[in-house]
């Protein structure tokens, strides 16, 4: 059953920068930030397992995250997502 997940992170002074989201815990499913579609992961078929973040949708302080996971039970998992500097693959 389709779920929905959001959270908040902080950006320090200073450290605005392009980023990714490395939703490598979750299934399938589409993740915003600061009411910005970053688009869609999917782990087992891809091709994305990062979005790009550009840095003109952060803001310094407090951002928002949403997640609207597909496959995922929350009750049963706990994914957690990061930003990353670079992409891994």
């Amino acid at each position: 059953e389709p779920q929905m997940m959001r959270g908040e992170f902080t950006i320090a002074q200073g450290g605005l920068a392009d980023s990714f989201l490395s939703s490598s815990t979750l299934g399938c499913g589409y993740a915003f930030v600061n009411g910005f579609n970053l688009g869609k992961y999917w782990q087992q078929r891809g091709p994305q397992h990062e979005l790009y973040v550009p840095a003109s949708v952060l803001r310094e302080g407090s951002n928002d995250i949403v997640i609207f996971e597909t496959d995922l039970d929350f009750s049963t998992s706990s994914p957690e997502v990061s930003l990353i500097a670079f992409p891994t693959s």
